[in-house]
This record gives C-alpha cells, structure tokens and sequence, in this order.
C-alpha cells in the first residue's frame, strides 16, 4: 500500500469488521486492530458470534477504518479473514495496546485479515484524495 494509507493505518486503533454469521446474515463489530505489512490483525475469543461463519469457511470480510469527522479521512477494505499464530499477533497486539493483555486468556482467538481490494479517501483535499488498488 503507498505510505499514505499505510501510515493511516498505522495510526488508526479501530475500524469496523464485517463478517457473514454462519447461517448467512451479516455481522459488524467495533474492533481494535494492528497493521503489519499489508495485514491487519485482530484478537477475539472463542465463540464469539463474528467467528461462527469463519468456522464453516466465510471468510470473505469487509473492513472500514476512519471515522473521525475532524480527520475527514476514510478507509473502505474487501478481502479474506483466517485464524493465525497466536504468539506472533499476540506480540504485535500488545506492542500496541498494552492494556489488552488483561482480556487475552487461552479462548483469544488471533485473526489476520488480508485486503483484496481497498480504496482510500482524504476529503480535506479538493478535490478529495481517491487512492486505491483497482
């Protein structure tokens, strides 16, 4: 991603996760998240309903990120979701949101979310700032 968008991401702690639930209706939840390298990862636990289509393989998400009505910036994301290696997104969740390591037990779940698609918007510019990958 340009440094733009990566460096928005970098700076950015929530966005909203929009799954499909298991019997096929949609699900969006508030979460926090890390961006590494072209992933955002995120934590959860186990029988959260976000998880129920992932486990019979839904793993098309979307992400929104930016929603700041002074920053005027948006982030709009399609792409796959999985489960990951819990020690190395468990390191980066913590390297930036310390105070999580209190709700992380043996039922955190570690996701790594992978963008297919993304368009970038800054609507402080005139005319606004449009970067995406298609």
């Amino acid at each position: 991603m340009p440094p733009q968008v990566s460096d928005f991401l970098a700076r950015e702690r929530m966005c909203v996760l929009a799954t499909t639930l298991a019997d096929g209706s949609p699900h969006a939840s508030a979460m926090h998240f890390v961006y590494d390298t072209d992933v955002l990862i995120f934590s959860t636990h186990f029988g959260n309903r976000k998880l129920s289509g992932l486990d019979i393989g839904h793993t098309a998400v979307s992400v929104a990120v930016g929603f700041s009505e002074q920053d005027w910036i948006t982030l709009q994301l399609d792409g796959h979701i999985e489960k990951m290696e819990a020690s190395f997104a468990k390191k980066l969740i913590l390297s930036k949101y310390p105070e999580s390591e209190k709700h992380m037990d043996d039922k955190t779940i570690f996701l790594k979310f992978t963008p297919a698609w993304w368009r970038y918007t800054d609507f402080k510019t005139t005319p606004p700032t449009i970067l995406s990958n298609s």
